[in-house]
């Protein structure tokens, strides 16, 4: 956006499982949710809120070192985008001493 940008505000809530949602869901300026910012030239910086676009991230364990996730975004109530991600933990090294000597390792 010329002269601008998107900031997208989210609510967090951890649930009984543990597992924990962002929402970008509101109804007025100020809620979480969609805002376009605009810079004008003379220094003044417009906002608004976009109430018809909502987004939810859902992160969650699943099986061991491994965490997913839900990503689904709404345009006036509409679902238009559903991901789902996956992220597994990797072998690397935890400690300072580890990395050291993993680089040393031809």
């Amino acid at each position: 956006m010329p002269n601008g940008n998107a900031i997208v505000v989210m609510k967090p809530r951890v649930h009984d499982d543990g597992s924990l949602s962002v929402t970008s869901a509101g109804d007025a300026f100020g809620d979480p949710g969609f805002y376009f910012v605009v810079h004008g030239e003379d220094g003044v910086v417009w906002a608004r809120y976009l109430r018809s676009m909502k987004e939810t991230i859902h992160v969650y364990p699943a099986e061991p070192d491994t965490t997913r996730a839900d990503h689904v975004l709404w345009l006036w109530g509409k679902e238009f985008l559903r991901l789902h991600y996956r992220m597994r933990l990797q072998n690397h090294p935890h400690t300072e001493k580890e990395l050291l000597q993993q680089a040393a390792t031809p």
